[in-house]
Formats: structure tokens, sequence, C-alpha cells
């Protein structure tokens, strides 16, 4: 969607935006933010999962899921600063407060955690193998 915004923009700069623009923008931004909530929510749970499976040691998961905890709460902020007024910025950040929800929203950052929760299944399934070490 952001990629038809900014191909739009980008063939006449001084055109003012279509109305629909505005709102692919808005759409965008809002599926966004539910995309970063769902991940740190379900990396949570499944580390959370692992954990009482005994996949994961106890310590390491207090740790995945209090990071994923910390990402929520960052992002929440984030999210009720770009909704809190209608003028308000709805992709950069207007208070430094919002600044970890703008970062931990990059759209690599939320992959991080279940990459890493896949590196130790991957690392667990190797020493279980004959001959892993």
């Amino acid at each position: 969607m952001q990629l038809v915004l900014y191909r739009e923009m980008g063939r006449d700069l001084s055109a003012v935006r279509p109305a629909w623009l505005a709102s692919i923008d808005e759409i965008s931004l809002f599926l966004f933010f539910f995309g970063a909530v769902l991940t740190y929510a379900s990396t949570a749970a499944l580390a959370a999962g692992m954990g009482t499976a005994g996949w994961l040691r106890p310590s390491h998961k207090r740790v995945y899921v209090g990071l994923c905890l910390f990402a929520l709460v960052g992002v929440g902020v984030r999210i009720v600063e770009a909704l809190s007024s209608p003028r308000a910025s709805l992709w950069g950040f207007d208070h430094v407060y919002a600044l970890p929800g703008f970062v931990l929203m990059i759209p690599a950052v939320p992959w991080i955690m279940p990459c890493l929760l896949g590196f130790v299944l991957l690392h667990r399934a190797g020493a279980q193998a004959p001959g892993g070490s």
C-alpha cells in the first residue's frame, strides 16, 4: 500500500495528495500497529509455552517474555500517541517517550524475537541428534 502512495507522490511533488491515498496511508499504519502487537504477543506466548514444555530454561523464558512485554508496552505507547489527536504524527513521533515504540515497530525488529526462538529450537534439535554436540 505504501509503495502505491509513495510512487504517486514521487510522480508529481507539487500535486495535492488525493484523499484515497491518505486513507491508504492510515489503513496501512493501523495494519502495521496490529502486526507488531500480534507478533510480540504471539512470541511471548510461544516463549511461555516453550518454557512450560521444558524447551527453554525458566530464566530464558522470563527474559523472552519480559522483552516481549516491554516491546508491547512501547508499541502501545506509540499507538496511544499516534491516535491521541487528529493532528498527531502518524508515522513519526512527537514526544521522546514514543521513541522506543517507534524503533520497536521498524518492520524487521518484531521478527527478531521469533527468529531467536527458532535458533534455540535448531540448537536443541542439533544437540539431541545422534552425534550432536
